[in-house]
């Protein structure tokens, strides 16, 4: 399974309002462990493990506009440490 989404919101830092922050978190954060988490849950149902591939963009210099989707990046990042936990069932 691969994950691969994930949305930013073009405005500045002070621009941006609660709900759209919100939805930053919704798609790139939730979005992902939702996946992740249905993914394993089948594979290890079927029984026969399998292989679940996180992809994220990698901003490579800081505009003006995106720290907050940055902030979700990392924490998106983050959801690879339940790699660990996913290997002992052999995904």
């Amino acid at each position: 399974m691969i994950a691969n989404a994930g949305i930013a919101q073009v405005k500045a830092l002070l621009d941006l309002t609660e709900d759209d922050v919100r939805r930053m978190f919704e798609v790139n954060v939730f979005g992902v462990f939702n996946c992740y988490s249905a993914a394993a849950k089948q594979m290890i149902k079927q029984g026969t493990g399998g292989k679940i591939i996180g992809a994220a963009r990698f901003v490579s210099s800081l505009s003006s506009n995106s720290e907050m989707y940055l902030l979700t990046i990392e924490k998106y990042r983050g959801l690879q440490t339940l790699c660990h936990a996913l290997s002992l069932l052999s995904i």
